[in-house]
């Protein structure tokens, strides 16, 4: 079963792909869809796990890296499933305001944007890993 980004959740392995590059972003990845969720992110995290961050509606929103173990990459993805801008190598401790308005944020270790080849205008797709019957 595959399913475009969607309300499905943690409950089962998500994996992030970029259609366009035909690479994967992510072999797994928390849903996070709630105000809380989207609060914490990836703040107090020993180490960090790619997250998607999904808001009812697309709005710019700035982010911020207190409290985030390590350098992160970030895709701002429309409702439209394309990436509208990219964040590479956000350093804890830092702030960043996105150039366009985004419904899901994707929050990923750095470097993860240069290996899987990642430009604005791919079409990104959040999915589920299980087969159903």
């Amino acid at each position: 079963m595959t399913r475009d980004i969607n309300k499905e959740g943690c409950h089962s392995i998500m994996r992030i792909t970029n259609q366009t590059r035909r690479t994967i972003i992510a072999k797994s990845c928390v849903w996070l869809d709630t105000v809380f969720g989207h609060a914490r992110g990836l703040m107090f995290k020993p180490k960090v796990t790619p997250h998607v961050l999904a808001f009812a509606a697309e709005h710019v929103t700035s982010l911020h890296t207190f409290f985030v173990a390590e350098t992160i990459d970030i895709l701002f993805v429309n409702k439209n499933y394309l990436v509208c801008a990219l964040k590479e190598g956000l350093v804890p401790w830092s702030f960043y305001r996105p150039p366009c308005a985004a419904q899901y944020i994707i929050e990923v270790p750095a470097k993860t944007i240069q290996r899987s080849q990642t430009q604005v205008g791919d079409r990104i797709r959040v999915h589920s890993t299980h087969r159903t019957r």
